[in-house]
């Protein structure tokens, strides 16, 4: 009896070991591993297949003649941007990721073999329905986008350096696709550097946007909605920042200089809210809205050295402005055209622009409440053109090279006893024929 029992317990005994065994190698198996490519692996996409969830493939410095498909839950890891090129024939995009719930790609160069001649659709990493982070980065020669998100991704792009590319450097398009873009140099790309569309949202902050023969970030269409925080937006070929028909978001704390175009651009119902941006030196106007929605709010900004006004607004309701310093700017601190019926100005300084501080015209209406004009050669408020009726009220318009407050015949000012004039060249108030 005392053998049989004996033979019972070392046999649960075994038994009990075998399974902590099993168990430890389940695991054991189970642990995340690295594969190393060229070491263990030929190819990149070889080490890709092999790989598991929470697998890293590690790649040496080298140039990889491959196009790569990326696989779900792995870390696609290159030895620096500096040292490992993946470089793809222009048959295929260099990085494909479709329908993966996580990943990382970090410290590569992605470049297609030669510039192609056409704007075709390849992309350096085409980011498809995934929640994927690229870092570190750098994408160029690409005959489209370099990095692309769409139909519902929602990942980071971080640290990437996108270059000479024949489309965008980085765009995020279609509904529920939100996007993280952080700290990237986008440069020299043939259209925009960073291209929000098509309902996408997301946050863009710290990146740089320059040389672009485009814009250096763009909301586009009616339901884009984007936060932009801290970019530097400078010598583009068109726009620093613009937003455009329909779409929406907030743009503060951004510098926009020495660009084409304006350094904020809103039009065809684009919409917002623009804070303590610095616009300067741009070859056209420093804050332009043309054909914008009702509801902008400029607030806090800088609009210095621009060829053209410091703010220019025409063909939009309302709008408020307030808060702003424009100076030294070609044609005007702050200009309201034609169309312009609700413009609301608030509390601005307008100083030394090369012609006056605040000109309305062309039948615009809106209110000047608070303003101070001054220091600026020709006059600190203008109103010309037929049926201009604005309403100035406490404005502070002094030492203007020849007027205070000048109206032409045919415009209709209301202008408030509380306004101040004084020590200007010519007249404090006039009315001009």
């Amino acid at each position: 009896m005392l053998k049989v029992k004996t033979k019972i317990v070392l046999g649960v005994a075994v038994a009990a070991v075998l399974v902590l065994i099993g168990v430890a190698v389940f695991f054991i198996l189970r642990m995340p591993r690295t594969l190393v490519v060229p070491d263990n692996y030929g190819t990149i996409q070889s080490a890709i297949d092999k790989a598991r969830p929470e697998d890293t493939v590690f790649v040496k410095a080298g140039v990889y003649e491959e196009g790569v498909v990326f696989k779900d839950g792995i870390k696609l890891t290159g030895e620096g941007m500096d040292k490992v090129t993946i470089r793809a024939p222009r048959t295929g995009n260099i990085i494909t990721v479709e329908d993966c719930n996580s990943g990382l790609i970090s410290g590569f160069t992605l470049e297609h073999g030669e510039k192609a001649s056409d704007r075709s659709k390849l992309m350096g990493v085409s980011i498809k329905a995934s929640s994927v982070e690229i870092v570190g980065c750098r994408v160029r020669n690409v005959p489209g986008h370099g990095i692309c998100f769409y139909h519902g991704a929602d990942g980071v792009a971080e640290n990437n350096i996108c270059e000479n590319n024949q489309k965008i450097g980085i765009y995020i398009s279609e509904q529920e696709t939100d996007v993280k873009v952080r700290n990237n140099h986008c440069r020299g790309n043939e259209r925009s550097g960073i291209y929000f569309y098509r309902g996408a949202s997301g946050v863009a902050e710290d990146n740089l946007c320059e040389g672009n023969v485009g814009a250096g970030i763009v909301m586009h269409s009616p339901g884009t909605k984007v936060t932009l925080r801290n970019n530097k937006c400078r010598k583009n070929g068109k726009s620093g920042i613009s937003f455009l028909e329909g779409s929406s978001g907030v743009a503060e704390d951004n510098v926009c200089e020495a660009n084409g175009g304006p350094g904020i651009y809103f039009t065809q119902g684009g919409m917002g809210v623009v804070e303590k941006n610095v616009c300067e030196n741009n070859r056209f106007h420093g804050i332009c809205i043309n054909g914008a929605s009702e509801t902008v709010k400029l607030i806090e900004n800088w609009c210095r050295g621009n060829y053209m006004v410091g703010i220019f607004i025409e063909k939009t309701g309302k709008v408020v402005v307030q808060e702003n310093v424009c100076e030294r700017n070609g044609t005007g601190g702050i200009f309201i055209g034609q169309e312009s019926n609700a413009v609301e100005l608030i509390k601005n300084f307008c100083s030394n622009n090369d012609e006056q501080g605040i000109c309305f015209s062309d039948g615009a209406s809106g209110k000047a409440d608070s303003n101070v004009c001054e220091n600026n050669p020709w006059s600190g408020i203008g109103v010309r053109g037929k049926g201009t009726n604005p309403v100035l009220v406490a404005n502070r318009c002094n030492n203007n090279g020849v007027w205070g407050i000048i109206y032409w015949a045919g415009a209709e000012p209301t202008i408030a006893e509380d306004n101040v004039a004084s020590g200007n060249g010519k007249k404090d108030i006039m009315r001009r024929d």
